[in-house]
């Protein structure tokens, strides 16, 4: 079931992420938009990789 949720999220998130994008590229310039969306990207990718792994979290896990 929360996998359907997350994927039906995408569909309202991108279009909002579009809008927003799209206009932070046509106000501050394409380049400032696109390095704030890798940007993004990467704090993401930063935060799975400092994540504590399962068997060190235990209880906290769920």
């Amino acid at each position: 079931m929360y996998v359907y949720g997350l994927f039906a999220l995408t569909f309202v998130v991108r279009p909002l992420g579009s809008w927003l994008f799209g206009r932070l590229a046509d106000t501050r310039g394409r380049q400032r938009a696109l390095v704030a969306a890798v940007t993004m990207m990467s704090a993401g990718s930063v935060a799975l990789a400092l994540a504590p792994t399962e068997r060190a979290v235990g209880a906290w896990r769920p």
